[in-house]
Parts: structure tokens; sequence; C-alpha cells
């Protein structure tokens, strides 16, 4: 019997322990049905580890702390029993001091139960005084997912007159006059172009924080959620820090 040869190149892409491994097979079938098989696995040169990273642009690194993952009560933070904080990295940059680390912790169901949930990915940059709480959190199905919770961050409800922005954020605030004074024009555009996979983004104790439920295995991401940050800060009006500023904590 002849032999027919038949070439089969496929690439698949396969999730392995947060990375993603290209797999080229070829196979060469034989006309005996009996087959022999290459494979070639070769795999993405992984991120560097976050303090060498840190180290490289002039960042200062800590392993863990306690102190961010209690600062702050809006989701995803506030959902979570004995938080912790991992991968803490200190840094400045043209925009200013910024602080980004790894919350842990376990969430809360609308249950008694409790379950472990995946480690949440955070930057936040100082602002000009502490404010009331002013959030924006996810709408639909990913509210939904993340927890009653989400809906319930701040006592009020806050109304924005764009259709862009309404689709993807809900607003919340325990000043509504304050957060009005917070959502102008910049502030809002800033927020509807911000990254897909920035979750929650909110204003306490001082901060304007951004969260992810996303991994993250280097640093590249955050020049990308600063300039989100940076613009929303620039964007609210000084007169905001003094006229709702809170007694320091």
């Amino acid at each position: 019997m002849s032999v027919a040869d038949a070439a089969i190149f496929a690439t698949i892409s396969l999730v392995f322990l947060g990375m993603t491994v290209p797999l080229i097979a070829k196979l060469i079938a034989m006309g005996n049905s009996r087959a022999s098989k290459w494979i070639v696995i070769t795999r993405r040169t992984p991120a560097p580890p976050i303090a060498p990273a840190a180290a490289a642009r002039g960042w200062q690194y800590t392993a863990s702390s306690g102190r961010w993952a209690h600062l702050f009560t809006v989701p995803p933070f506030g959902m979570r029993g004995a938080p912790y904080a991992t991968d803490v990295v200190h840094g400045s940059r043209e925009g200013g001091a910024f602080v980004a680390f790894t919350l842990h912790g376990v969430k809360r169901t609308n249950s008694s139960s409790e379950r472990s949930s995946a480690p949440w990915r955070v930057v936040a940059v100082p602002l000009g005084g502490r404010i009331p709480r002013v959030s924006f959190t996810p709408t639909g199905a990913l509210a939904e997912l993340l927890g009653v919770e989400v809906l319930e961050a701040c006592e009020h409800e806050v109304l924005v007159e764009s259709h862009a922005f309404n689709e993807r954020w809900r607003a919340g605030t325990d000043d509504t006059e304050c957060a009005h004074a917070v959502l102008t024009s910049t502030v809002i555009t800033a927020l509807i172009d911000a990254p897909s996979e920035i979750y929650s983004i909110f204003i306490e104790n001082g901060y304007l924080v951004a969260a992810t439920a996303y991994p993250a295995h280097g640093l590249d991401w955050i020049d990308a959620w600063l300039d989100v940050l940076e613009r929303m800060r620039d964007g609210v009006p000084p007169f905001v820090w003094e006229r709702w500023r809170l007694p320091a904590s």
C-alpha cells in the first residue's frame, strides 16, 4: 500500500499556572494507520519577579503589609475576612507618588458562608485631602459576580447623565453634593476610557484607588492605570479638597 503523507500544524494556547504556553504539534499520518509524532513546546519567557522589576525603576518593594489591606472599605475591600497585602510597591513618576499591591482575603457571600477568593491587583494615588467616599463599581453581571456588597458600597447612588458611563459604571457616595463636584467632564471621560480590566475605582481615606481581579506577574500594567487615576485626580476642582475635607483619621 502506498504511503499517504499529511502534515497537520496546530497552535494551541494552554493556560498553565498563569502563563500562556504555545504548543505546535506536527503529526505525520501513515497509510497503515500508525503515526509518528513530533511535538515542540515553547514557553513564553516568564515576566520578571516584581521585586527586581520595581528596583529597576527605582521603586521600593515590600513583600507584605497589613496597613493597605485595612485602609479602605469600598469593594474589593471590606468584603474579605483577615485581608492582607503582598508585593507592595511604593514609587513615583512625573504624575506623583503611588502605591501598588496585591490584596488577598476571603470573600463573604450574601449567605453566612465564606469562600476563598482570587487575589486582587490594586494601585492607589494620594489626593489633596480626605473627602467623603465616592465609588465607581461595575454594573450588570459583573456586579453580581463580585457580590451584593458592590451595590451597597456607599450610602447614595449618584445619577450621571452619560450613556457611555452608565453602561459601565455605577456611582455611589456618602455625600451626593461632593460626588457631583468630583464628577467633572474630565473625570467622567477618564472613567469611560479606563482599561477594561479595571473593575473598581473609588475615593476613600485621601486616596484614589483602582482594582481588578485579573492577576499580574510584573509591573507593566501600572503606567496605564496611573494615567487614568492621575487624569481623574487632575480633573477634580481644587475647591473640593477644602470644602468637603474630613478630619484626619
